[in-house]
């Protein structure tokens, strides 16, 4: 069942992206990294992205906050 483009499986409690948003996702983070210097607005595309997870995965977001105060920091 898809709930908000999540795959949800509830009887063996697994939650899952569809393989062509892990494929967008895996292609925008592997871009970030790969380049020397990041833009803004990629680096705003995979925050995103993570906000989207930490609603599934809490502890995600102390991380995403660290990243959005770097961000903050930079610019």
């Amino acid at each position: 069942m898809v709930i908000l483009g999540w795959l949800v499986n509830t009887r063996s409690l697994l939650i899952q992206l569809p393989s062509d948003k892990h494929q967008k996702w895996t292609n925008d983070i592997s871009s970030l990294i790969s380049q020397p210097r990041v833009n803004k607005k990629q680096m705003e595309v995979v925050i995103g992205h993570l906000e989207h997870t930490a609603t599934i995965i809490p502890m995600l977001c102390h991380i995403l906050s660290r990243i959005c105060h770097a961000l903050m920091r930079s610019t």
